[in-house]
């Protein structure tokens, strides 16, 4: 296991433990154990073919999850992955009873900001609704496309973490 302090030093596998408003926890961890991504599948998946479990660790690839629990029990995650100078979100889920509550853009931005410390520019997720709660946040539609199957609508967004001159990306 590893785990980085908030600092970003490294310990072992849990990356960053901070206590949030109203008793709740935020927790980062680095290539989460498939017990952990099990547990977080059950409420990230949308359809029953999305399975997150099988997360691909090429060597430059580092995923990552992040939780926000209240009284033990996990009422919002994360699961990302950084690489080639990004951070994807893969997918997002707050309980309903905490949404609107601040608590899903607390957890966007400590994915980015663990994205910063592994020195992603840029952060990348795909949604099938964009609403004001992404552009709020810094976030700017790319592009759109019709998920085959579905014949739904999947906007691919994107926020400027830091600007670079080497990479073309600029605010």
């Amino acid at each position: 296991m590893v785990y980085l302090n908030e600092f970003g030093s490294l310990k072992n596998k849990m990356l960053n433990t901070q206590m949030l408003r109203g008793n709740m926890i935020a927790t980062t961890i680095l290539n989460p154990s498939h017990e952990d991504l099990t547990e977080l599948n059950k409420k990230l998946c949308r359809t029953p073919d999305e399975d997150f479990t099988e997360i691909d660790s090429q060597a430059d690839e580092k995923p990552f999850a992040i939780y926000i629990r209240k009284n033990a029990k996990i009422i919002a995650g994360v699961l990302a992955n950084v690489y080639r100078k990004g951070v994807e979100i893969e997918s997002h889920w707050v309980d309903r009873k905490y949404r609107y509550t601040n608590v899903e853009a607390e957890l966007i931005r400590k994915t980015e900001f663990f994205g910063r410390q592994q020195g992603a520019l840029v952060s990348f997720l795909k949604t099938d609704e964009v609403n004001y709660f992404y552009h709020d946040n810094g976030y700017n539609l790319c592009s759109c496309t019709l998920e085959p199957t579905t014949g739904k609508e999947i906007y691919y967004l994107r926020k400027l973490l830091q600007e670079s001159k080497q990479f073309g990306f600029f605010g």
